[in-house]
This record gives structure tokens, C-alpha cells and sequence, in this order.
């Protein structure tokens, strides 16, 4: 038996940018074709419709022209009707209702009527279906504003249309407060719009990571830290997972049917955003659980002072005052004031909740601290808003890249006026 010589598979844990970003590009293009094909293969996707301003006065126009054409109809010819009857000699022996020409007063017996067309074969349409039928300019026009009707919902519009013929305003207000259930590529009706959320969830995590692991991968330096991997390949999951609840909770709350819910291009939007975002999606559900559940401790706060990797730190953070731009009198405001509402921000470069540093207890205090900070590199946002004695509004900020490498770490941050104030 020879030896064998297959080269082991590479896990995760040692895989580079470049491997990760093959692996992320060739599951977002899996996904994209599966999504496809189903929209397809299975092509009854469906959204809601509703007319506009502008199209209810064109159906306004439409109906008060044809109440006004049907009434000079229906004037002219009661007008020619009366025109038309012209006085008849009748003579006194006449019982069978024979007429006399007013010359020769010859008895002339009119012709017996007879009816010739065969029973079942008359082929004039009631007057209720001849009124309805004038009222197919407003089918028409929604054919070509919409698009092609669903044929019960069409019928059930036709149907109205002559129950209230004669009420012109009722028509437009039904019309106008209808949703139109029209074709489209996208699931937008009905209980598949949750798988739509499901993958444009799932398209906003993938393009996040692509976008952060290319980051990391031009920047050709340590910023990309395989350990994340694990955490990157579960965004994939939850992440579409949360959006769907938000979904569900926003159709509760709307008292929309949970089976057929309302949902246009923008719940598309939503769910994209939610993906790409997933922390702050995280983070959002997180507070949500404090207004829901108040006073029970979070059951997602999993200890990560003991086990493999589980590296964390405690951070201080010294807040200094860049005088540029700021007079004798504003630095002698802002130290009476201290810093105590400004706030500081670590933003995980591999993805994940922000992690807002504690405020100094003191008012003129200016550490900020922070506890069991998970090792790795973190964009830190520092932002403080204050007002002078003469009332005028200063704005400081700072940014910069930090890594957190060692159990204790200690920062200096200077914040200096904001340039767009001068």
C-alpha cells in the first residue's frame, strides 16, 4: 500500500482573507442562482398596487364622461321618441285596433308580428349587462395603468362597478382603496414574502463580509482575523432569522393578516439593510429585550473569561482637549463642564455590536473604561456636544483604529473642534 499523499483540508482557523473571500464568493453565487431558478421554476411571485392621486382623478374623468354620455343618450332619444308619433284616425267600428290613413280613410289593419328567431337563440344581453359593459373604459384603464388583473379580483371590480353604477363617487372610493394584486418577479403577496426576506437577509450578511474580508485582504495587513470566521459563518444564520421576526413583529403590530401581508419594494430594502447591518440588527433586538422582558438578566451574555480564545481586556480611555480653534474662555467652559457626556465607542473591525465605554462617575471626570473587551482590532468613535456661556454649540469628535492585544490597555484620545464649525 502506498502512501498517502492528499494534502490535508485547511481549517477554518488557519484559512487567509483570500480563502475566506473565495469561499464567501462562491456561496453568494450559489445563492443567487438557487433564488433564480426558483423565481423561475416556480413564477407566481405577486405584489400589491394602489393608484395614485393622479390616476383616481383619470378614473374620476372617466366615470363623470360616461354618466354624462349616457344621460344625453338617454335625453335624446326620449326627445326623438316624442317627435316621432304621429296622430292616427281610428274608425269607430274598428275593436281590433286597425289605424286609417288620414287621406282615403282606408282601414289598414297592421301586420301580425310574429316572432321567427328560434327559443334559446335570442342574443341580446340584458340591460344590466349592457350598463355594466359601458363602464369597461375604467377595466380598461387599470389593465394598462397595472397591468394584468387576477381574474377573480377583476370580476369582483366589474361586479361592484355595476352594483353602484349609478353612485360615481362610490366606484372612485372603492377603486381607490382597493390593493391590486398585480404579477411581478418578486414575492411581495401573500406567505412568500418571508422566504423574500429570508434571502435578501441572507444577500445583505454575504455582501457585509465580502465587503470587510476584501477590505482586509487590499490592506494585505493583520486586520483579518481567522478566529471571527466561526462568528462571520453564523451572521449567515441568524442574521435572516432576526429580520423575519422584525417582519413579523412590525405586521403584527400594523394588524396586517401574518398569511398575506402588505409588503412592497421597500420591504426588500429592509431586509438587505438589516442583513448588511446585522449587528446593529442584533443590538436593536437586544434593547428591544429590556422594554419586553425589563428586570431579567440577558441570556445572550455567554462568560468569555475561560475556555479556548476566549481573550479579553479591560480598556481605559484618558480624554483630552485639542485647544485648536477654541478660545481662553471656551477651554475654561469645557473643563468646568468636563466630559462626562461624551460618549466612546470600540466598533469591531470583524464585525459585530458596538461596545459603548462607561462614562466617568465624576462631572469633571474623564475616564472612560470598559470591561471583558474581546481581543482584537476596533474602529474607536469618541463624540462630545457642548455649549459655552455665551450659548453657542461645540462639537468634538476623534476616530482611530485601536488593537487590543494584552489583558490591560490604556488609551489617550485627544477631540478637537469639528472643522465645519470653523
Amino acid at each position: 500500500m502506498g502512501n498517502d499523499t492528499t494534502p490535508a483540508t485547511p481549517s477554518a482557523d488557519s484559512w487567509t482573507a483570500e480563502q475566506w473571500l473565495k469561499r464567501l464568493t462562491y456561496i453568494l453565487l450559489s445563492i443567487i442562482l438557487v433564488y433564480v431558478v426558483l423565481h423561475l421554476i416556480h413564477n407566481k411571485g405577486q405584489e400589491y398596487f394602489k393608484l395614485n392621486a393622479k390616476q383616481v382623478q383619470r378614473i374620476s374623468s372617466l366615470l363623470l364622461s360616461a354618466d354624462t354620455t349616457k344621460k344625453d343618450a338617454l335625453s335624446k332619444k326620449t326627445t326623438e321618441d316624442h317627435k316621432g308619433k304621429k296622430p292616427q284616425k281610428t274608425s269607430p267600428d274598428n275593436k281590433n285596433g286597425d289605424s286609417a290613413t288620414a287621406d282615403t280613410g282606408v282601414i289598414v289593419r297592421p301586420p301580425i308580428k310574429t316572432d321567427t328567431t328560434p327559443k334559446g337563440s335570442e342574443t341580446r344581453k340584458p340591460i344590466e349587462e349592457e350598463i355594466c359593459d359601458s363602464e369597461n373604459p375604467v377595466i380598461s384603464f387599470l389593465r394598462i395603468e397595472i397591468g394584468a388583473l387576477a381574474a377573480t379580483q377583476e370580476r369582483d371590480i366589474k361586479n361592484y362597478i355595476c352594483q353602484f353604477r349609478n353612485e360615481p363617487r362610490e366606484i372612485v372610493a372603492f377603486l381607490t382603496d382597493t390593493r391590486y394584486k398585480v404579477d411581478a418577479f418578486f414575492y411581495l403577496a401573500g406567505p412568500l414574502v418571508y422566504l423574500e426576506v429570508i434571502f435578501w437577509s441572507l444577500f445583505g450578511v454575504l455582501a457585509s463580509l465580502l465587503y470587510y474580508v476584501s477590505d482586509a485582504e487590499r490592506k494585505k495587513d493583520e486586520e483579518f482575523d481567522p478566529a471571527q470566521i466561526p462568528y462571520q459563518k453564523a451572521k449567515m444564520f441568524y442574521a435572516p432569522l432576526a429580520t423575519l421576526v422584525l417582519v413579523l413583529g412590525y405586521s403584527m403590530i400594523a394588524g396586517e393578516n401574518l398569511v398575506d401581508i402588505d409588503a412592497g419594494k421597500g420591504m426588500i430594502v429592509f431586509a438587505f439593510l438589516a442583513g448588511f447591518y446585522s449587528g446593529r440588527t442584533m443590538n436593536f433586538l437586544d434593547r428591544l429585550k429590556e422594554f419586553l422582558l425589563p428586570g431579567i438578566e440577558s441570556e445572550s451574555k455567554i462568560s468569555t473569561k475561560s475556555g479556548k480564545g476566549s481573550k479579553v481586556a479591560a480598556v481605559g480611555v484618558n480624554l483630552l482637549l485639542d485647544p485648536t480653534g477654541l478660545t481662553d474662555q471656551q477651554q475654561k467652559d469645557i473643563a468646568q463642564a468636563g466630559f462626562k457626556q461624551a460618549t466612546i465607542t470600540l466598533t469591531p473591525k470583524a464585525g459585530g455590536n458596538d461596545i459603548t465605554l462607561v462614562a466617568p462617575t465624576d462631572d469633571k471626570g474623564h475616564n472612560f473604561t470598559g470591561k471583558d473587551i474581546p481581543f482584537g482590532t476596533y474602529t474607536m468613535k469618541t463624540a462630545f456636544t457642548v455649549k459655552d456661556d455665551a450659548g453657542v454649540v461645540l462639537q468634538f469628535n476623534a476616530t482611530q483604529e485601536v488593537d487590543i492585544k494584552q489583558p490591560q490597555h490604556t488609551f489617550e484620545i485627544k477631540i478637537r473642534k469639528s472643522e465645519d464649525q470653523g
